[in-house]
């Protein structure tokens, strides 16, 4: 196979079919190879295949999406978390009171 360039990313991965479906004329050649959690990848397993999905499927049905909308297919963003517990304007001593409290509440059998 040779280098990919940068026109290469333009080109369709799929055409219309004489018979009215999808035709893909990209063969599956490449090996991806990947670390991940063992933990999430059997929860993952166990989801797909409830959904009769390999999980070799559902990777590849994620990479053409990230082609077709040229970017993640589902939006990356932090989640807002409660007041109560957002830490982001604290100070290391205001944090460490606030875990003390929790903490105490903890022994005191509050929560």
């Amino acid at each position: 196979m040779g280098s990919l360039k940068k026109s290469d990313f333009n080109k369709p991965i799929c055409a219309a079919c004489d018979s009215g479906g999808m035709e893909f004329f990209m063969e599956k050649s490449s090996t991806l190879n990947l670390r991940i959690n063992p933990i999430l990848k059997q929860n993952a397993e166990d989801v797909l295949s409830k959904l009769g999905v390999p999980m070799s499927t559902a990777v590849d049905m994620f990479l053409n999406q990230v082609v077709l909308v040229r970017g993640l297919p589902f939006s990356v963003t932090l989640p807002n978390a409660p007041k109560s517990i957002d830490t982001t304007g604290m100070t290391d001593t205001q944090i460490h009171a606030k875990i003390q409290r929790g903490y105490d509440d903890y022994k005191a059998g509050k929560v």
